[in-house]
């Protein structure tokens, strides 16, 4: 079984998306944390209602690539949707 990490930084919205996310891949039958940890599969769910939220949505995503450098990175949420290139 595959693991997935969703991670969330930012606000009610953010959270309230991240577990649709989260509810949505247990039903596919994936195992699935919201620690930053190992796993196969990382879902960064970035904020950008600040320079230091968007900062720290981008060492989170240096954080899942020292766990895991093989691992699938999927970026969503406002930063990515801000400045796509930057993610």
């Amino acid at each position: 079984m595959k693991k997935v990490v969703v991670f969330t930084l930012g606000c009610k919205v953010n959270s309230c998306e991240s577990a649709s996310i989260i509810k949505g891949l247990e039903e596919k039958g994936y195992f699935v944390s919201d620690k930053l940890e190992f796993a196969d599969i990382y879902i960064i769910n970035t904020c950008a209602v600040t320079n230091e939220a968007e900062k720290k949505s981008r060492q989170a995503i240096s954080r899942v690539r020292k766990f895991n450098k093989n691992a699938k990175i999927i970026i969503t949420g406002c930063a990515s949707e801000k400045s796509p290139q930057s993610f």
